[in-house]
C-alpha cells in the first residue's frame, strides 16, 4: 500500500536539510548517484508535484489498533496451540488451530505480522512459515475467533483453556 500525497508542503529549512542529505548520499553511493541528484534537484526547484518521486518509499501509516489486533491474533494462536497440546490425544485430534496467515495483497495485518515474526523475532513458532493466506476472509475468521477467545478467557480462572472453550472458539471460526 503506497502513500498518496494530496499536498506535501515543506518549509525551506526542511528542504535544505533534505537537499544536503541527498547531495551527501550522491557522493557516497555511485550506484544511486543519479537518483539522489534528481531528488535534490526536485527539492531545490520546489517541484511539489514531483515530491512523490522522493517519498514513494513511504507506506501508509498503520493505526495502533491494527498493530494491537495483529499481536492479539498471533498470541491467541499461540495460546490455542499450547492448550490443544495439553489435551489427551483423542481430544487433540478434534482441533486444528493453525495460523494460516493474512492476505498479503490487501490486509495491513500481513506486513505487521511479517515484521513481528521475521524482523523482531517474536512468535518464533511462525518464523520461516509462509504467512500469506492469499485470501481476504482470513481476518474476519480471526476476528470472530478472537472475540470468542476473549470471552472465554474472561470466564477462566486458570490460563489454560478447557475443552469447552476450545470448542466454542473453533465454532466461531467456522461461522459464516
Amino acid at each position: 500500500m503506497k502513500l498518496t500525497f494530496k499536498k506535501l508542503i515543506m518549509n525551506n529549512t526542511e528542504r535544505v536539510q533534505l537537499i544536503n542529505q541527498f547531495r551527501i548520499l550522491a557522493l557516497l553511493d555511485d550506484s544511486q548517484r543519479k537518483d539522489y541528484e534528481m531528488q535534490a534537484e526536485i527539492l531545490e526547484r520546489g517541484y511539489i508535484g514531483l515530491y512523490h518521486k522522493i517519498f514513494d518509499v513511504l507506506s501508509e501509516e498503520v493505526p495502533e489498533s491494527t498493530v494491537r489486533e495483529t499481536y492479539d491474533i498471533l498470541t491467541m494462536f499461540r495460546v490455542l496451540e499450547n492448550a490443544v497440546a495439553l489435551l489427551p490425544a483423542e481430544e487433540r485430534s478434534q482441533f486444528t488451530f493453525e495460523f494460516q496467515g493474512f492476505d498479503g495483497n490487501n490486509d495491513p495485518h500481513y506486513s505487521i505480522a511479517e515484521f513481528l515474526i521475521e524482523k523482531l523475532g517474536l512468535y518464533r513458532e511462525l518464523h520461516g512459515q509462509d504467512i500469506n493466506s492469499h485470501h481476504s476472509y482470513s481476518i474476519e475468521i480471526y476476528r470472530r475467533m478472537l472475540a470468542e477467545f476473549n470471552a472465554q478467557q474472561k470466564e477462566q480462572i486458570t490460563r489454560v483453556l478447557p475443552l469447552e472453550s476450545l470448542k466454542a472458539i473453533q465454532a466461531a471460526a467456522l461461522e459464516e
